[in-house]
């Protein structure tokens, strides 16, 4: 179970995972918390195979001890053990899509479009939370 919408999911229209290989380098934060997200929901190895992070096993149990990482198989996050703090791993795993973040949100509402079709042209606004016109592009709608 996911515990936040997951974005640009992976799933065919008749319900069926299609899953994205990814690979990602990592590096571990030299000061608590030692966690970094992944770009992506990783997929657990219910559909196809855990994530693999050569140089350390996969902790069930959290936290992880020495040459182990946990993975919250929900978010994305990997919390990695004080001892791996600054080092870099490689992680390859099956990604089932990203989430929304509070971020993704903030910078819909920062970046809203307007349409303008006064004065014969279609022009898209791209306003600020100030309301002050960033950019415009003129669309051809066609006719409808």
């Amino acid at each position: 179970m996911v515990d936040f919408p997951i974005i640009n999911i992976r799933k065919n229209i008749d319900g069926t995972w299609n899953l994205v290989y990814i690979t990602e380098v990592l590096t571990v934060p030299s000061t608590y918390p030692y966690v970094c997200r992944l770009k992506e929901v990783p997929d657990n190895g219910l559909i196809e195979s855990p994530p693999s992070i050569p140089g350390l096993l996969i902790s069930e149990t959290y936290p992880p001890t020495t040459g182990y990482c946990y993975i919250n198989f929900a978010n994305g996050y990997i919390e990695f053990n004080s001892a791996q703090a600054g080092n870099v791993y490689t992680v390859g795993y099956w990604g089932k899509g990203h989430l929304m973040d509070a971020y993704h949100i903030n910078w819909l509402y920062d970046n809203k479009v307007n349409l303008d079709s006064t004065g014969g042209e279609n022009d898209i606004a791209i306003f600020t939370n100030s309301n002050t016109i960033t950019g415009t592009k003129t669309l051809d709608l066609g006719t409808f």
